[in-house]
């Protein structure tokens, strides 16, 4: 016995019509549309029937699911739920006008017109979508509901903060930032991208405060030289400087490694990783890019990375499949996980330090670096 499988339902129709020792595997309406191409077809199993018969909690066997990414769907809400309320509307017309319907499914060859045309057939189908699309319209009402949590959250969080504990340059930000979230929070308009932006946007400012420096004065005199280590973030606590890009992991007492990007961040396409930067009150080097960092990128399309970098984690940068230009300017790294950058475009380059070319590219085709991409 051969096994074949085929890309599109009327390629198995095809090879029925043609080969009379045929079986074939097909949801309706295309088992109609077979049956009306060959008289002597059969219909030997309905998986309807004998999934109805074997369950019990009155579910149906569904064939036909409209599928979109998460990511996706939080990016562009807006625009997936006007398809969906597109394609409701389609669903309606089909189901109440049947013979139109048919027509015009019939005109732009989708399927003849005298299966469309078939109430049966065109009941279930739009049984089995009118459950797939209440279904997925949830699903929406889920994500952006999530959305509103997680910005009141923050809000709640920030009201906790205290001018007068901060720099004014800082609190500033802050404070727009509040301002943004608490304004997307009361809209009924707003989408889950807009809430979800607002809420990181606020989670930086918050993180990029920067408490007043303390009155050197009052800690000579209780004895401690105007040092103050309480703002000090503990390792493994997660912050972020003023540019908003990154959120940083605190890896030693004074290094840092890029954990993630923010929203902005993966609006841009233009990226650099800085040698340094400052945030809560001190200065930090870079000196990692963690596990899955950037991965998936969509904007992405040069890459710097800065001098005090030592290690790149697995999958850092995969699947940035923009991402046509990259430059290396440490001369320090070590460590290059795995599939690190894989799947980055194939046109790209990476520009790495003279000395160091014959390591890194040794390092990089570990990390699964497309053989096309040229290193310099």
């Amino acid at each position: 016995m051969t096994v074949e499988f085929k890309s599109e339902h009327a390629e198995v129709v095809s090879a029925l019509v043609q080969d009379q020792t045929a079986v074939g595997l097909l949801p309706q309406p295309f088992v109609t549309t077979a049956l009306m191409k060959n008289d002597k077809l059969k219909v030997a199993l309905d998986l309807n029937k004998l999934w109805e018969d074997s369950m019990d909690d009155g579910s149906k066997l569904v064939t036909g699911v409209v599928i979109a990414n998460n990511e996706f769907v939080q990016d562009h809400a807006d625009k997936v739920n006007d398809f969906m309320d597109a394609y409701k509307e389609s669903v309606d017309f089909v189901n109440s006008d049947i013979e139109v319907a048919a027509q015009i499914i019939g005109d732009h060859d989708i399927i003849a017109k005298e299966v469309a045309q078939k109430e049966k057939v065109t009941k279930l189908e739009i049984k089995e979508a009118d459950d797939a699309l209440k279904k997925a319209l949830g699903k929406l009402d889920e994500v952006k509901a999530s959305g509103k949590t997680e910005v009141q959250t923050k809000i709640a969080q920030a009201a906790e903060k205290k001018e007068a504990d901060y720099t004014k340059e800082s609190w500033a930000n802050f404070a727009k930032a509040k301002r943004d979230a608490e304004m997307a929070f009361a809209s009924e308009t707003a989408t889950a991208k807009q809430l979800k932006d607002a809420a990181d946007a606020l989670d930086i400012a918050m993180k990029a405060l920067e408490a007043k420096k303390p009155d050197n004065n009052n800690d000579n005199n209780n004895g401690n030289n105007g040092n103050n280590n309480s703002q000090i973030p503990a390792i493994g606590s997660v912050i972020a400087d003023a540019s908003g890009i990154f959120n940083y992991k605190v890896t030693g007492n004074d290094t840092v490694e890029v954990k993630n990007m923010t929203a902005k961040g993966k609006a841009k396409k233009s990226v650099k990783i800085f040698d340094k930067i400052k945030a809560s009150g001190k200065t930090w080097k870079v000196t990692g890019v963690a596990a899955n960092a950037l991965k998936g990128n969509k904007k992405m399309e040069s890459l710097t990375i800065g001098k005090n970098v030592r290690k790149i984690g697995k999958n850092a940068f995969a699947n940035c499949r923009k991402l046509k230009k990259v430059t290396i300017k440490s001369k320090k790294i070590n460590t290059i996980g795995k599939n690190a950058f894989k799947n980055i475009n194939k046109k790209a380059t990476v520009k790495v330090p003279k000395a160091q070319k014959k390591k890194y590219a040794k390092l990089l085709n570990k990390a699964k670096l497309s053989k096309k991409v040229k290193i310099k």
